[in-house]
């Protein structure tokens, strides 16, 4: 009798993994939750799901191309990547990573432009200077001279930023 030792696995079986998900991105955030969405990967078999992954920790497995991510805390930063799986279990390697901060929690919002250096066209007087206009006070204000329209009020950040409102 002859003794046969199988080194190739199962003849015809997939071990081809799927292709990389591409073109992960956010399509939504809130203060305690990110939307995700990604192209679809393809395969010699067909794709059965994919992996989604917090940082290194696998967040969620999906059949579809978008996930929400939930329960995550407010203006913080995750870092997301994407895996095809098929029915045989071969996984592709991780999709380009994508970074996605959480919205602030209400009232939590930065103002910029409270006590920075402002200028304007004109001011009606004293007591509405320009300054007045970024002391973050609700009960002062800067106000331009009557009758010279068109006017501008000019606000240097110290900084390039990302403005939202």
């Amino acid at each position: 009798m002859r003794a046969y030792q199988l080194t190739g696995g199962t003849p015809g079986a997939d071990t081809q993994p799927p292709t990389v998900p591409a073109g992960l991105r956010a399509t939504g955030t809130t203060v305690d939750s990110a939307s995700l969405a990604w192209n679809a990967a393809t395969d010699d078999v067909g794709v059965t799901g994919y992996e989604v992954y917090r940082g290194t920790t696998l967040a969620a497995t999906v059949t579809g191309t978008t996930y929400t991510d939930t329960g995550l805390a407010a203006a913080t930063a995750y870092s997301y990547t994407v895996r095809a799986r098929d029915a045989a279990g071969n996984r592709s390697a991780a999709s380009a990573p994508l970074s996605v901060t959480t919205a602030p929690a209400p009232g939590t919002e930065t103002l910029l432009s409270q006590g920075r250096p402002a200028t304007a066209s004109s001011t009606e007087g004293p007591g509405f200077e320009p300054a007045l206009a970024v002391d973050g006070q609700s009960t002062t204000r800067w106000a331009s001279a009557e009758g010279s329209d068109p006017q501008w009020l000019r606000v240097d950040l110290g900084t390039t930023a990302e403005l939202s409102k």
